[in-house]
């Protein structure tokens, strides 16, 4: 247990650029856009909040190369090296969660900050309890950080050439995925399917595609080489 808190520790040896920056990111964001609402008069709705998901999904691709390495080669092991730094990017994740929701209640009771500014606080995706606004916000920020850690573990297993054929092959699979909807008409279905729930209810969907994630990832780990 130490040796993962040493990890988690390790990680947050700088917490400036895990806790700190990406809410200056996304502050930063929000001025503009509060700015604008002051001139346009009329509702702003602002997909802003998507700045911190790709820095968390960053964080989870660039964590492995810059610590891996120096954990192993001051004794961890790699079981303790995931999950210390799964655990790190949970705390990240129920931070950032808490946050947001907060901001959104904010949001919420200011009249959408007097300006008609919609940032924190978005239809349909903030629908429901404080309670799911926090759960929902949580399992997205985990996905992104636990694919952006499998991408990272498939590199340092694999190397860069598997890595860039896996994510043709994706590319290609999607495209032709996208294709035969589109063939068949089938776009409208899947809209209509997905408005049939709530965000909240969608977001839960989430949670197996992360654990997959997340399992790749160890298997990954548990047979990289430390170079």
């Amino acid at each position: 247990m130490n040796r993962t808190a040493n990890i988690v520790r390790m990680h947050l040896r700088n917490p400036f650029m895990l806790l700190a920056l990406p809410w200056i990111i996304i502050l930063s964001s929000f001025t503009i856009n509060f700015i604008i609402s002051l001139f346009i008069g009329e509702q702003l709705f602002t997909g802003g909040m998507i700045s911190i998901f790709i820095f968390i999904f960053v964080t989870g691709i660039v964590m492995v190369p810059q610590t891996f390495p120096l954990a192993l080669g001051l004794g961890s092991t790699r079981r303790d090296y995931y999950i210390g730094t799964v655990l790190t990017g949970a705390l990240i994740g129920v931070l950032s969660s808490v946050v947001t929701a907060l901001l959104g209640i904010v949001e919420r009771a200011s009249g959408s900050w007097g300006t008609g500014l919609h940032f924190f606080d978005l239809p349909y995706l903030n629908d429901g309890s404080v309670a799911q606004h926090m759960l929902l916000y949580f399992l997205i920020y985990m996905l992104f950080f636990l694919g952006g850690l499998a991408i990272a573990t498939v590199y340092r297993r694999f190397g860069r050439s598997s890595l860039l054929t896996s994510l043709i092959l994706l590319l290609v699979v999607g495209t032709l995925l996208s294709f035969f909807i589109n063939q068949n008409n089938w776009w409208s279905n899947i809209f209509a399917w997905f408005a049939s729930y709530t965000a909240f209810e969608l977001s839960l969907w989430t949670a197996p595609l992360s654990l997959a994630l997340g399992l790749l990832s160890y298997l990954m780990l548990r047979r990289s080489v430390v170079q």
